[in-house]
């Protein structure tokens, strides 16, 4: 599930589902971990800024993960995937794909982030992270055509 483009230093929180085998709302007996790997490349993955809080407010089967995008490890322009890893639910090892997101990597998200219009003229906050589709002259935003 794809939770959204989020900016840079915000708070992922999402939640997630655990069932038995019979399909009941079942916490696991072996929490596993939740990591993130960014853009999908394996040896990337980490649980920094990782928090899980499973039974969360107290529900059998309902698992709360926030993931705190301050640590250097969440770049702009990324994508990541978090990947719950080795939980036993209902005596099986369970790994499953959780969610998806990214930070400032989508051109809306980066043109309302780093783009100020004051007074019919928008001018560039920050050119280092704008997209390629829009260069800088000064200090105003050019779309770039061709």
């Amino acid at each position: 599930m794809y939770l959204g483009d989020y900016v840079e230093g915000a708070t992922v929180r999402f939640n997630y589902n655990t069932t038995n085998g019979l399909g009941a709302s079942e916490n696991p007996s072996i929490d596993g971990s939740v990591w993130v790997y960014k853009n999908s490349a394996t040896g990337t993955e980490v649980q920094t800024g990782v928090t899980l809080d499973n039974a969360f407010d107290g529900l059998a089967g309902v698992q709360n993960v926030i993931i705190d995008l301050s640590d250097v490890f969440y770049e702009i322009g990324a994508d990541y995937h978090v990947i719950l890893k080795a939980a036993i639910i209902d005596g099986q090892v369970i790994n499953r794909a959780l969610a998806e997101f990214s930070i400032e990597n989508r051109l809306m998200t980066v043109l309302k982030n780093h783009l100020t219009d004051i007074k019919g003229t928008t001018f560039v906050k920050d050119t280092h992270s704008l997209p390629q589709c829009i260069s800088s002259s000064g200090d105003k935003a050019v779309p770039v055509i061709g």
